[in-house]
């Protein structure tokens, strides 16, 4: 190979990397809305009449997503499920038109966050002996402290 092949060679690589990097961030920045479901059961898109629920929103709702994240991790079956969860809170929430605020809290053990959702009602699972406990409930609030709770999301529904 001559030394002027090596030169094209380079530059076409570092080229085509500039281009490639272009593209990744001009698509990111242009299509932010646009989503595509992939998943066999349509696992993260909403149907109409959830649409149509989210629409008729009339006041704010707060969803509070408490979850062991790390004790989640080390369990598969459930941190898959954890993964669904997220996501379709996420699709609340962006199809809500800003009337859903989503917040994840991972109530460590001893913690604030653990004391307001015992308080709340929900129910932890030991772990590890029984030294802590996996959370992962739902609490939904309005504007006029209206309460909804889910103590525990059971990965059999």
């Amino acid at each position: 190979m001559t030394m002027n092949t090596k030169i094209l060679s380079i530059a076409g690589l570092i080229v085509a990397f500039a281009l490639l990097f272009a593209v990744n961030i001009l698509s990111g920045s242009v299509f932010t809305s646009t989503r595509v479901d992939l998943t066999e059961n349509r696992l993260f898109t909403l149907s109409e009449g959830t649409r149509n629920i989210l629409a008729g929103l009339s006041e704010p709702i707060t969803i509070r997503l408490y979850l062991s994240e790390r004790l989640a991790r080390d369990l598969p079956a459930i941190n898959s499920y954890a993964t669904r969860i997220k996501g379709l809170l996420d699709e609340y929430e962006r199809a809500s038109d800003g009337m859903i605020e989503i917040h994840i809290i991972d109530p460590e053990p001893f913690s604030e966050e653990e004391d307001r959702a015992v308080g709340y009602g929900l129910s932890g699972v030991p772990m590890d002996g029984g030294e802590e406990k996996l959370y992962m409930g739902l609490v939904g609030t309005n504007t006029v402290d209206d309460e909804d709770i889910i103590a525990f999301l059971s990965t059999n529904r």
